[in-house]
């Protein structure tokens, strides 16, 4: 046998195993198809998989059990069930405002939430972002923390909407939303500048509040004291201090 002989026959046994390998394991892929998707078409599997992509609520990790006994401890009174509905709003707010490119809009005039929303609007640049029929699954408390200066409460939002495809076509989009709040304590300890990114605004003329110890706006002049209770308006709530998608 001539070495141009063992040369072929070599490659002929290379060339058989490649073709039993990939018989392999295009039967062991279709099988795996079949399992999982009910299918032995790749394709199929592909848009089988879309589908239950986006009809599959995306996971969101809730805290309260860690957290909620101190927040109730450290903040008598708060309704917990008032922030995430806040959360909610906001973030169907925000989409809005990005859906129209509109980012007067925005009702929170928050520093870290305008740049969201700017960011996101710039990037849509001369595309379209549609965003029908918005419903959310479920907001539930991530984190805590309190400090001398400012508390803090993380949130995460499941939810869900239509948007177009690239084919123009309205299909279902799940997605989830971070959102956090925050409650100053003390003023000068968390810092001037840090108060003015707020975005807090006088609740007569919407002025922006650039001092949360005084008790009077510095426009309008209209008391931030909530009569029936005595407080300063400023110092009771919870604000919202950041926003996006992940």
């Amino acid at each position: 046998m001539t070495f141009l002989m063992i040369e072929l026959l070599i490659i002929f046994v290379l060339l058989i195993g490649i073709i039993l390998l990939f018989l392999f394991i295009r039967k062991k892929v279709r099988a795996f198809l079949l399992e999982y998707f009910g299918t032995s078409s790749l394709k199929e599997a592909i848009e089988k998989s879309k589908i239950t992509d986006s009809e599959t609520p995306k996971t969101v990790y809730s805290m309260e059990n860690v957290y909620l006994d101190q927040i109730k401890k450290d903040f008598k009174g708060l309704n917990i069930n008032e922030l995430k509905s806040s959360a909610e709003m906001n973030i169907r707010n925000v989409l809005h405002a990005i859906e129209t490119k509109d980012i007067s809009l925005l009702k929170n005039k928050n520093d870290r939430i305008y740049a969201y929303a700017t960011s996101k609007i710039e990037d849509l640049k001369d595309g379209v972002f549609v965003c029908d029929n918005i419903s959310f699954h479920k907001t539930v408390l991530s984190k805590y923390e309190k400090h001398n200066e400012v508390a803090t409460m993380e949130f995460q939002t499941s939810l869900e909407y239509y948007t177009k495809d690239n084919k123009n076509i309205l299909r279902k989009k799940q997605t989830r939303f971070k959102t956090q709040f925050i409650h100053v304590i003390d003023q000068q300890l968390y810092g001037e500048n840090k108060i003015k990114i707020l975005g807090l605004n006088c609740h007569n003329c919407g002025a922006p509040i650039k001092d949360i110890d005084n008790n009077k706006c510095e426009y309008c002049k209209s008391s931030l004291v909530i009569p029936q209770v005595g407080v300063e308006m400023v110092k009771r709530i919870w604000f919202l201090n950041n926003l996006k998608e992940y």
